[in-house]
């Protein structure tokens, strides 16, 4: 399985187990993360995997019932712990940093696979037809981690860009002016 699929389900199982399941819950989670997983194994390109595998409701009952210990009923104070318990570990500087530094290398790397067809097409490799099907898999792929890290995570390209290793003004220029844009990859590729 490809290293940005397994980041996607570590991001989508993290809300789960840091609740801190245990016993008969946290054998669901683990169930359920085997599901995703082979999910994604058969569908490379999902990137709402929880969504996608036809999962969200079990995904939202088991995140309820670990929250609720299984009780079903859940008090304002409960809620509050857990909200406490949950910021706590999401502010620590070094968690937000290694998430940031995760979400970016799997951006550079969809950048660098979109770049890598065109320079491949541009050279005329015997494969193009090969690399023009990456570029539009790339470009799939990258608008729809884009609406994830900025639509569902709130991040924007100037909150990961500290952590991005590469040639920033390039990966901006790649990311807004040739993926993300209404540019036909047939114009992108004549110019």
């Amino acid at each position: 399985m490809m290293d940005v699929m397994r980041m996607i389900i570590d991001a989508n199982m993290q809300a789960l187990y840091v609740l801190g399941p245990e016993g008969e819950m946290l054998s669901k989670v683990r169930a359920l993360e085997s599901k995703l997983t082979a999910y994604a194994a058969e569908h490379p390109d999902a990137m709402d995997i929880v969504g996608e595998a036809g999962l969200r409701d079990e995904y939202n009952k088991l995140y309820m019932d670990i929250m609720t210990g299984g009780s079903g009923s859940i008090s304002a104070g409960s809620v509050m712990d857990r909200i406490d318990h949950i910021q706590e570990q999401y502010d620590d500087d070094a968690v937000q940093k290694q998430i940031k530094a995760e979400l970016s290398a799997i951006l550079e790397a969809l950048v660098f696979g979109w770049n890598d067809a065109k320079q491949n097409i541009w050279n005329g490799h015997i494969y193009m037809d090969k690399y023009a099907q990456a570029m539009v898999v790339a470009r799939k792929l990258t608008r729809r981690f884009y609406d994830f890290i900025y639509g569902d995570m709130g991040l924007t390209i100037e909150k990961i860009e500290p952590i991005i290793n590469n040639d920033m003004d390039s990966i901006r220029y790649v990311l807004f002016e040739e993926i993300l844009s209404s540019r036909t990859i047939e114009e992108i590729l004549l110019t």
